[in-house]
């Protein structure tokens, strides 16, 4: 069978590496699941940004036991008790500064990682207060 496909319009994609250092990050996406050795994991999807804006994506898993210190500096970082119990969906859309580095794939262009989770963000983001309007009716007789 033969593949048809219409090519045109179709960008080349490429990838993006940071170089080795500290960068502000976001954690976007977390799900649970099971490591290849049947330990619990959590897979983390985790945007870093660079100062000019710049944005790579980079994955961290935490694995029970061997890497829970990972989870617990986030939890310090940004605020959260951790106490060996946490509903990690908690863990959505916090900020934290990272230290990423960059490995080597053999064949295949480098990758960014985490090395360690640093600090805290400045730019933790915060629940926005709701604003009401006031409400202007000339009809009310009061």
């Amino acid at each position: 069978m033969t593949f048809n496909f219409d090519a045109t319009g179709v960008e080349e994609k490429t990838f993006i590496c940071f170089p080795a250092g500290e960068y502000e990050a976001e954690i976007v996406e977390i799900k649970q699941q099971v490591s290849k050795k049947g330990n619990d994991m959590l897979k983390l999807d985790i945007d870093c940004y660079s100062n000019d804006g710049k944005k790579v994506r980079v994955f961290d898993y935490i694995v029970s036991p061997s890497s829970l210190y990972k989870l617990k500096a986030i939890c310090k970082f940004t605020g959260i008790a951790f106490d060996g119990k946490l509903e990690e969906q908690l863990l959505k859309g916090k900020r934290v500064m990272v230290k990423l580095k960059l490995d080597p794939k053999g064949e295949y262009p480098a990758r960014n990682s985490i090395a360690a989770y640093i600090g805290a963000c400045s730019k933790q983001q915060q629940p926005q207060p709701e604003t009401t309007k006031p409400i202007i009716d000339d009809d009310i007789p009061f």
